[in-house]
């Protein structure tokens, strides 16, 4: 008979992972930086969202397999740099540690047993004296709140990391390869968002906190490519600052929203 997945078992599964990776983190800045300040550092990082998965939180999953798979691409790219077999070492455990965090189904059943809790609760209506309202008394919409906009902004972030790392470390000549470099860089963070907006509705960090970008005159289309570009454009200029009027508007826009005409909706 087949085991049932267990979360104690996926909590010490968890907890060995992470102590691996904590070796590997040793072996990394042995080979690369010996600058334990550093280390720490990417160690703090780290440590955020893996934390958040031992309290059964399923977005920083997602959080957490993303930077750990970009982290091993750059582990792998070091590694060709610096023609060292243990930072591929160590670039093969950071891909297994970020997938198997989706596969491994005794991990699977620590986010399960959250949710199972989170309903418990919703069902009763009556955490911090407040009832819940039935599927019926729904919005048509729902907008997402700040904290969903930062975590895609922050996963679409670290993919703009990865692809500068890249550039940085395939380019080794600083006079000319350098500039090209950055140029090319720019390039992709101007047209990233635009066209995936335009195609998809969505960019990866949206599509993994599960929300979508679309017209504020239709809800049921894309934005324009053009739209993009002023979106990315106007988040560019203001930065995080572009986020501080979601929570003053019942839409919860942000000031790149109205400025390119669309609207942030949760997916339903």
């Amino acid at each position: 008979m087949e085991n049932k997945p267990n979360h104690k078992t996926g909590i010490i599964f968890l907890i060995l992972l992470f102590l691996g990776f904590i070796v590997m983190e040793g072996l990394f800045s042995y080979v690369v930086t010996p600058d334990t300040p550093s280390a720490l550092i990417k160690l703090v990082i780290f440590i955020i969202p893996i934390s958040l998965n031992f309290l059964g939180y399923k977005w920083a999953k997602w959080l957490l397999s993303i930077m750990l798979i970009l982290y091993a691409v750059i582990n792998f790219l070091a590694g060709f740099y610096e023609e060292s077999r243990i930072l591929y070492a160590v670039g093969i455990f950071n891909l297994y540690f970020g997938l198997i965090i989706h596969f491994s189904k005794d991990i699977k059943s620590i986010y399960r047993l959250k949710a199972v809790y989170d309903s418990k609760i919703n069902q009763e209506g009556n955490i911090s004296g407040l009832s819940y309202p039935s599927e019926e008394s729904q919005p048509p919409f729902q907008y997402p709140y700040l904290i969903d906009r930062v975590k895609a902004a922050s996963i679409d972030g670290l993919l703009s990391f990865l692809v500068f790392a890249i550039l940085m470390l395939v380019v080794k000549d600083p006079v000319v390869g350098r500039p090209i470099a950055l140029t090319v860089f720019v390039i992709f963070v101007l047209l990233y968002e635009p066209i995936m907006l335009t195609k998809f509705g969505a960019t990866i960090g949206h599509q993994t906190v599960n929300i979508k970008v679309v017209s504020i005159k239709d809800h049921d289309q894309r934005i324009s490519i053009f739209n993009g570009i002023i979106r990315i454009v106007i988040k560019a200029i203001f930065g995080w600052a572009s986020f501080l009027t979601i929570n003053f508007n019942s839409n919860h826009r942000a000031i790149h929203d109205f400025m390119s005409s669309s609207i942030v909706l949760k997916n339903q």
